[in-house]
């Protein structure tokens, strides 16, 4: 196996240090490499990624299996065509893959959340195949319900970007049986590609103060209690 090219031999040669890095998940992972390697070969010749693409893969050691190294920052048509070609390698194997594209520009999550309240981000990853059929039932079911919309960053879609697949924002913070339900839905659509499945909801709820007058009242009769038992205390 190659080892895995330093972030530094990458500048040199003019990439951007993009990877997109592949996870296997056994039986049959020596074939699925084969079956990576076969991809990167046909990437240079007839794919319209062979420009893009900067290594055409390579098997590596370490926690990942196979990485694609992009020469500039690939689209989410790039990535999903990427995962449609692999998915189609892997029929026929018993094989499970995740895919992680990795760019040091992408914003924190976590930064996002804390700054939109109230609302919630729904947040899947995929262990395909078949990834890109998943994401296409995903982008349908969110289409179908309206509290949903696909999750976004600067006007850009989330899908296939990070430590996660595809992530959807509720327009408003879900209740809990909600999210059931929706669980229930994507178990449905996904059921047909195959796929298996993590989700992962967040969101940063701030509960306003009710100021209804019932509420005002009960203070109100409160702070009246209180002085009387000051006086009786007093007064004893």
């Amino acid at each position: 196996m190659e080892g895995f090219i330093t972030e530094k031999a990458h500048k040199l040669r003019g990439g951007t240090y993009v990877f997109s890095e592949i996870k296997l998940l056994g039986p049959q992972i020596h074939t699925a490499i084969e079956k990576l390697a076969q991809l990167s070969e046909t990437l240079k010749e007839h794919s319209s990624l062979k420009t893009k693409v900067y290594s055409h893969g390579k098997a590596i050691m370490g926690e990942i299996d196979f990485t694609f190294e992009w020469i500039s920052t690939p689209t989410i048509e790039d990535l999903m065509e990427l995962v449609f070609l692999i998915d189609h390698s892997f029929e026929g194997l018993l094989t499970r893959y995740t895919i992680t594209t990795k760019n040091k520009e992408i914003t924190n999550l976590e930064e996002i959340i804390e700054t939109t309240p109230n609302i919630a981000y729904s947040l899947l990853k995929f262990y395909g195949p078949s990834i890109s059929e998943a994401i296409q039932a995903m982008n349908r079911l969110v289409d179908q319900t309206p509290l949903l919309r696909e999750g976004i960053i600067d006007n850009k879609p989330l899908t296939l970007i990070g430590e996660f697949d595809f992530a959807l924002q509720w327009s408003r913070y879900p209740e809990t049986d909600e999210i059931i339900s929706f669980l229930e839905k994507i178990d449905e659509i996904l059921a047909p590609t195959g796929v298996w499945y993590t989700i992962t909801t967040k969101g940063h709820l701030v509960v306003k103060k009710d100021d209804s007058q019932a509420l005002k009242q009960i203070r109100q009769v409160k702070e009246e209690a209180e002085g009387e038992a000051r006086k009786v205390t007093r007064f004893a």
